[in-house]
């Protein structure tokens, strides 16, 4: 059975997931990854935690460990409802395939649901499993996200 449980000390978990982020963002932000490390800042991670706007998830599976995702809830001058993106997530390699990214997010979806959030933005990287996931769950693709390293 996929549960999920709130991640409350930041730096604890990243102790234990170090790799998985630093595989997560190599295989997502490839074209970044190339010129960029990655440099987590543990402490701004735990700071936007306790002020609620970061939300991190260890995903598991008859507990046991399959993933993790954060879901960025903020307010917006735009509508009187709070918006949720989930701006990662990650299923440990040989966990993939086996539909945990989709009962992840439909726990989410119900957690959102009860604290009177109503719209979800999934923010996936630009692989082919990407609309599939998405549009699995009832999804639809609104946008893409482009990036310029600028200077260059």
């Amino acid at each position: 059975m996929v549960t999920t449980e709130y991640v409350i000390d930041f730096k604890e978990f990243h102790k234990d997931m170090e790799d998985f982020f630093k595989d997560h963002y190599e295989c997502c932000e490839e074209s970044r990854a190339e010129y960029k490390a990655l440099a987590l800042d543990v402490d701004m991670f735990q700071d936007y935690i306790d002020k609620g706007i970061y939300h991190v998830f260890s995903i598991y599976d008859d507990g046991e460990l399959v993933g993790y995702l954060n879901v960025t809830i903020t307010k917006t001058p735009l509508f009187k409802e709070p918006q949720a993106t989930v701006d990662f997530l990650y299923i440990l390699p040989d966990k993939r395939r086996f539909g945990y990214a989709q009962e992840a997010i439909k726990i989410l979806e119900g957690d959102l649901i009860e604290e009177g959030i109503s719209e979800l933005n999934l923010m996936l990287p630009e692989r082919e499993y990407s609309d599939y996931v998405a549009s699995s769950l009832g999804y639809t693709r609104t946008s893409s996200i482009f990036y310029k390293v600028l200077g260059e």
